[in-house]
């Protein structure tokens, strides 16, 4: 029996050691696939933002074929 406890104890050591490496691994992979949503996040946040820049510009550019000339005199 004591070599079957003493053998047990290794197991555990081994399993506790493989326990610590797959939560490290977790906690690495957790860490990229926050930063991966957030690099989308702030891409969608860049493509909103150009196509605000878009439609100010058309607007901008209908106010300047409609009024250009009055606001040169």
């Amino acid at each position: 029996m004591a070599a079957d406890a003493m053998q047990a104890a290794q197991f555990r050591v081994s399993l506790v050691a493989e326990r610590e490496q797959l939560l490290q691994s977790i906690v690495k992979r957790r860490a990229i696939i926050d930063r991966r949503a957030n690099a989308n996040h702030m891409r969608s946040q860049v493509r909103s933002a150009e196509a605000e820049v878009r439609q100010l510009n058309r607007l901008i550019d209908r106010l300047d074929r409609r009024f250009s000339a009055q606001w040169g005199s």
